[in-house]
């Protein structure tokens, strides 16, 4: 006799857009801010019974784009919790793609892993309901699970498996609907690609009897600084720009004049910046409407139309080199694909930053209040990231040499 006997469908009965129990755990889910997705009715009584009653179960069938939908209205964030063998961790990763298009901001997935061999059911038997609610303390944010999963597919060692990698990271990103969201992961994939096979550090040491330099330099501790802000209209909107760096924003808006092909190859993420209030907000809007007004753009052209709109000195101010020390900034004496290179890292640094920083300011505040050992590791983590980010950039910064080598 088989274990399960499954009802067939009906115009009634849609599996694929019904889960148990839903409506019995709506009340639980929104008293604990929290719903629960395993695989079968079974587990779902078995958790109900431990005192976990927010949670739902498909009915015989993989999760559905509608039975995601269905999660969404209760939680932002809905617990997929399937078993712990290899074919419970195979739907939990077809979920998480099937989720991927639907992202939103503040919609995402974790992912609860549960020892191997055992379902929900068997862990709340076994080690009681406290080991369980541990294990939903430890859930893994969707962009963690896509990433181990696409690191563990094949070996890292050649060029090509990296290469790869970032092509997948990238196809993966690219399925997601929403731009902003879209713009978010290409750009945290591009960070943990790049912090997990390294990136060539670059010299940074000052040539002996020259003037000092204008451009950022590194403190006794090896951290980078920036170099003093220019003057203008730039400074004026940085206090409510959406926590763009008012010196990476610089550069990047004078390597697109430099290098205006790149301005349609980013046109989402820069799209997503140019409702950033105050001038830095204004000044890529005006970049995106040159863009759109001429695809086959040089810099001259770009200079001449946002000279029409009012940002002739702005531009030129952005032109002057000797403040902005990036490879893509300059106006002569770098090699073209690595002005565009470097560009496309120090848009993904500009667009990944305000984000990482937000969040580790939130991360320092809640330690006055939640000393825990998870709060101080999130919000070392976050720590790290934002140091990465800098290297990041400091790695992008172009030596003494390079500089009076022009």
């Amino acid at each position: 006799e088989p274990k399960y006997l499954n009802s067939p469908e009906t115009p009634l009965f849609d599996k694929g857009r019904t889960l148990y129990n839903l409506d019995r755990a709506q009340a639980a889910a929104r008293k604990a801010n929290r719903i629960i997705a395993v695989e079968g009715y079974m587990d779902v009584i078995a958790l109900a019974q431990a005192g976990f009653g927010e949670a739902v179960a498909p009915l015989g069938t993989a999760m559905t784009e509608h039975q995601l939908e269905r999660l969404w209205r209760i939680a932002e964030i809905p617990l997929l919790c399937f078993d712990g063998d290899s074919a419970g961790q195979k739907a939990a990763l077809r979920a998480a793609h099937r989720a991927m298009p639907m992202l939103q901001p503040g919609r995402s997935l974790a992912f609860v892993t549960l020892p191997q061999g055992l379902d929900p059911d068997d862990l709340v038997r076994q080690q009681g309901a406290a080991a369980f609610e541990a294990l939903l303390g430890k859930a893994q944010p969707l962009v963690d699970r896509l990433w181990q999963s696409e690191v563990a597919a094949e070996p890292l060692d050649t060029p090509e498996q990296r290469a790869g990698l970032k092509r997948r990271l990238g196809e993966i990103a690219n399925t997601i609907a929403d731009p902003n969201v879209r713009s978010e992961y290409l750009a945290e994939f591009r960070a943990r690609t790049d912090a997990h096979f390294g990136r060539g550090q670059r010299n940074f040491q000052p040539q002996r009897g020259q003037a000092p330099s204008t451009r950022g330099k590194r403190d006794r501790r090896g951290n980078w600084q920036p170099p003093e802000a220019m003057p203008g209209l730039t400074m004026r909107g940085v206090a409510a720009s959406g926590g763009l760096d008012p010196i990476l924003a610089r550069a990047v808006l004078a390597g697109l004049i430099r290098h205006p092909a790149e301005i349609a190859r980013h046109m989402e993420v820069l799209g997503s910046l140019r409702n950033a209030s105050g001038a830095l907000g204004k000044l890529f809007e005006a970049v995106i409407d040159v863009a759109l007004e001429d695809r086959q753009l040089d810099s001259g052209k770009v200079l001449t139309i946002l000279a029409r709109s009012g940002f002739d000195s702005v531009a030129s101010e952005l032109l002057r080199a000797d403040t902005l020390p990036f490879s893509f900034t300059r106006p002569k004496g770098v090699e073209e694909m690595r002005a565009r290179e470097d560009l496309n890292e120090a848009i993904a640094v500009m667009v990944a930053q305000p984000a990482v920083d937000a969040a580790l300011a939130l991360a320092t505040a809640a330690l006055s209040d939640d000393t825990t050992e998870e709060a101080f590791a999130r919000q070392q983590a976050l720590s790290r990231q934002r140091q990465e980010l800098a290297d990041r950039l400091a790695n992008l910064m172009l030596a003494d040499d390079e500089i009076l080598d022009e």
